[in-house]
């Protein structure tokens, strides 16, 4: 009988035990395992442990500053569903209208409807007529104000807009910007548009006008601008 009686209480014992032992161990705060130094690559470093942090305590990151006054990119704001792009695409807009509307829609300025030129035309020009003015140069007397609007809605450098003579005498391009250009012949006729330059220096050229409405091309760099009188202005990188 005494070796039955013993298995017994140590039957009693362990049942009694365990179940204390899982009641603690479930009360306990699961800790983070250890990191090897084993398991950590030789180019890469393995990276600290922290202890958790409930979303509740964690700290708030302040988004940096943006310099710039630019919410969307260049090409984002011509796309084809974009309000701008469809808008271009579907009513044969002047060339200035078309890089003032760009310029607002890259500073996150202003509302454009797909379907209502005259609305979008007029919203514009009641937000800021001074400058709506300048940049569809509806002055002869500032004759380059457009690629200067646009240079100073969009944060350009004082230096990013200059003058040439003729095109062949035009500097050359800045890789990865955008380009506001406008030119007169001696007609006294004149355009404006957009030449974007990527960082292979191919250039493609977005402009519009009445006749042949909304176009996007490949052009050479002053191949166009030969034999008239120019102004460049070099929108910001973040354009």
């Amino acid at each position: 009988m005494g070796p039955l009686l013993t298995l017994a209480t140590l039957a009693g014992l362990v049942a009694r035990i365990i179940p204390r032992a899982l009641r603690r161990a479930s009360r306990r705060p699961l800790r983070p395992a250890p990191v090897s130094p084993a398991s950590s690559s030789a180019s890469t470093p393995a990276p600290a442990v922290s202890p958790i942090v409930s979303p509740v305590e964690a700290p708030a990151v302040e988004a940096p500053a943006v310099e710039a006054p630019v919410v969307i990119a260049g090409w984002m704001a011509l796309s084809e569903g974009s309000p701008l792009g469809a808008l271009a695409r579907a009513t044969p807009l002047d060339c200035c209208v078309l890089v003032a509307l760009w310029a607002r829609q890259v500073a996150g300025i202003g509302e454009v409807w797909p379907d209502d030129y005259e609305r979008t035309r007029d919203a514009a020009y009641a937000a800021d007529s001074e400058w709506w003015r300048r940049a569809n140069v509806w002055s002869r007397d500032l004759r380059w104000s457009a690629p200067v609007a646009v240079a100073e809605l969009l944060g350009a450098e004082p230096d990013s807009t200059w003058a040439a003579s003729t095109g062949a005498s035009m500097r050359g391009p800045t890789l990865d910007r955008w380009h506001v250009i406008q030119a007169w012949r001696r007609s006294g006729s004149g355009h404006t548009y957009l030449v974007y330059v990527d960082l292979f220096g191919s250039c493609t050229r977005v402009e519009s006008d009445r006749t042949y409405g909304y176009r996007v091309t490949r052009v050479t760099w002053g191949e166009r601008e030969r034999g008239v009188e120019v102004m460049v202005a070099v929108m910001p990188a973040a354009v």
